[in-house]
């Protein structure tokens, strides 16, 4: 199924029209390819460069974009139009990301947003901030602690934004209320395959053993709560990007190496819930090995992050840190499912079979799915995270 618009001269003369608000005539358009199917199996990215010039003016420019469409494998397709991706991104950068910038007090969080479309298919066209020096780096490996504050001071500035602007309208963001675990049958299959791999882990390492009985018998507690992460009951909601890992957020550097900015993309899964969901998901996808002893300092430094920008944003209702810390717990269920559903995949090497599709279909030892629970990375990950979501008490089920 191509899922991809011709993108011609006269594709983009009138969306650059529209941005500079001046004529222009494109001397040429060049599209590469930027899927990596191991990665990318929710959309198609293509990166387009458009060399133009001003009607009134001679002088050559280029300006470097990257499209999203849908992907063309007809059953990511499908899950992607089922789970409402498209839909919810393009509604975000054409309600939510535009009021953002007209606050007061205001950051460069996202790229910008040049054209987005639901019909025929749905399509967006954005800024490429690579082009803007800004790069990802490696998700196997993970961000170090630099990073990781960094992104997380970006992330409670963005929270605390969407917390003024639910005070000014509160209409807008509580229709984003569909969580990226919420349940369909795409899903529902993936998670619950992927939780019982992470048993059959457990029985065989000695070490991990005690947690083979835990996860059996909280397993329909566990799964219940994932699919109804957006409507657990929080003390504070912010609009949570939903997919807030490595792969999604960029940084850039100054001419001597050091750190400057970050910025982040892909807002398919926005949700309106406690910003926990956001903090959940980063800590359990996008840390080094390293530095998973600093998830402390990272929590304290989005905290104090967060409420400094809601008092400059002049929020009226700051959460206090019990208040966040119960929020912190309730949402463990986001940081776990993420974990045994998001995290083989990222963390996998093995780019044969790798395919939703494959990981449903062939669970045996050679299979695409048994390499992405029983590599050297993702193991590491798991001794890691069953100790933390136990000590959160998600385990603990009482008849």
């Amino acid at each position: 199924m191509e899922s991809t618009p011709e993108f011609t001269n006269e594709f983009f003369k009138p969306i650059l029209e529209n941005h500079f608000r001046q004529m222009i005539h494109i001397s040429n358009v060049k599209v590469e390819d930027m899927t990596n199917s191991a990665l990318n199996f929710c959309s198609k990215l293509r990166r387009i460069t458009v060399a133009y010039h001003f009607e009134k003016k001679q002088e050559n420019h280029e300006i470097a974009l990257v499209a999203k469409c849908l992907p063309d494998n007809e059953f990511m397709a499908q899950f992607v139009t089922d789970m409402g991706m498209f839909d919810c991104e393009i509604e975000t950068y054409s309600t939510v990301i535009p009021k953002l910038l007209m606050l007061n007090y205001r950051e460069k969080f996202a790229p910008s947003v040049y054209y987005t479309s639901r019909e025929p298919k749905p399509i967006i066209i954005l800024e490429d901030l690579s082009s803007l020096n800004y790069r990802v780096l490696d998700k196997r490996v993970g961000l170090d602690l630099e990073h990781s504050l960094l992104a997380v001071e970006k992330l409670a500035y963005y929270h605390a934004a969407t917390a003024a602007l639910h005070m000014l309208d509160s209409s807008i963001l509580p229709k984003f209320h569909h969580s990226p675990f919420r349940r369909t049958d795409r899903l529902h299959d993936i998670m619950s395959a992927s939780y019982e791999e992470v048993v059959n882990v457990c029985r065989n390492w000695p070490e991990l053993g005690d947690y083979v009985e835990k996860l059996n018998r909280a397993k329909p507690h566990i799964l219940l709560n994932i699919y109804d992460l957006q409507n657990l009951k929080v003390n504070f909601s912010v609009l949570n990007r939903g997919d807030f890992w490595t792969a999604n957020i960029l940084f850039s550097y100054g001419p001597d190496g050091n750190l400057t900015n970050v910025a982040f993309v892909d807002v398919q899964h926005s949700t309106f819930t406690s910003p926990c969901f956001d903090l959940h998901f980063f800590l359990a996808t996008s840390l080094m090995e390293e530095i998973k002893c600093e998830k402390v300092s990272i929590v304290n430094r989005y905290f104090e992050t967060f409420v400094m920008n809601l008092r400059k944003l002049r929020v009226k209702i700051v959460p206090t840190r019990a208040e966040f810390d119960e929020d912190f717990r309730i949402m463990g269920y986001c940081g776990f499912a993420a974990s045994i559903y998001g995290l083989p995949f990222m963390k996998a090497s093995r780019t044969e079979g790798a395919s939703p599709e494959n990981f449903l279909a062939d669970g045996s030892k050679d299979s695409f799915r048994h390499h992405c629970f029983n590599n050297e990375v993702y193991l590491k990950e798991l001794f890691h995270f069953l100790p933390f979501y136990n000590s959160l008490g998600l385990f603990d089920v009482r008849d």
